[in-house]
This record gives structure tokens, sequence and C-alpha cells, in this order.
């Protein structure tokens, strides 16, 4: 007498379990390509924090004033040699003329936002008046 040996999973088995992978999969796809265009948006806001912070730097050091000019997709220093182009970003501010002018103190006369946007999503850099104290939100 012969038994029946249950060697292996059947094809109904097989194909359920690749089903159940392949949408855990395009989940987590999903969530990475979100978390990607994230990343390059705080990326983005870091660059201008910190050219922000260098162009302070140099008014407080040649003891002059220095400007930074923000353009739509370009953030200008008179103190940096290099410009910082900006793809697929949009900027706004609420600087006069999209201009801030540290004064030899390396403070500026009013504060302001920068509204840094990658397609939906957004964060602000507020720059304090005085010390001019540089955060992102």
């Amino acid at each position: 007498m012969r038994l029946l040996v249950d060697d292996g999973f059947t094809l109904i088995e097989m194909l359920l379990s690749v089903f159940i992978v392949s949408i855990i999969a395009s989940f987590v796809i999903i969530n990475l390509t979100a978390e990607v265009k994230n990343t390059n948006l705080s990326t983005t806001s870091l660059k201008i924090q910190s050219a922000i912070e260098m162009t302070r730097s140099c008014a407080l050091s040649s003891a002059e004033s220095e400007t930074l000019v923000i353009t739509n997709n370009q953030i200008t220093s008179s103190c940096v040699d290099s410009d910082l182009k900006l793809e697929d970003i949009t900027i706004n501010s609420n600087f006069p003329n999209q201009t801030i002018t540290f004064n030899q103190s390396g403070n500026i006369e009013r504060g302001g936002t920068i509204e840094v946007c990658q397609n939906d999503s957004c964060q602000n850099i507020v720059i304090g008046i005085g010390a001019s104290d540089v955060k992102i939100r």
C-alpha cells in the first residue's frame, strides 16, 4: 500500500504568497518615493540655511555689509563665488526685493521667512532679527 506524501507547496499557495509579497512591496515603494522627495527638500533647505549663515559670517569677518539675493531657483551671495542653483524647487520670501542684507555686525534689520517648496511639500526657513537666528520649520 502506497501512502500519499506531501512534498511541497501547491501552485495556488505559491501564487497567493507572491501576490501578498507584491502588495506589501508596492506600499514600501510608494512610501520610499515620498521619503526621497522629502529628503531632497530637506537637503535644499539646509543648503539655503548654510548660504545664509555663510553670508552672515562673511559680513562679520570683512566688517562690511553683505547681501544674499533669493530668486525663484537660485541663491546668490555677495561673498561666495558660486551660486546655489535649485532644480524643481520654488522659493518665496517676504524680504524686500528678495534680498537679505547683513550689516558689518552680522545682523539684519528685519527678520523674515523663506518658503521652500517642492511639489506639494513645503518647509519654512525663519530668520530672526538681530543675531540672525536661522531655523528650519
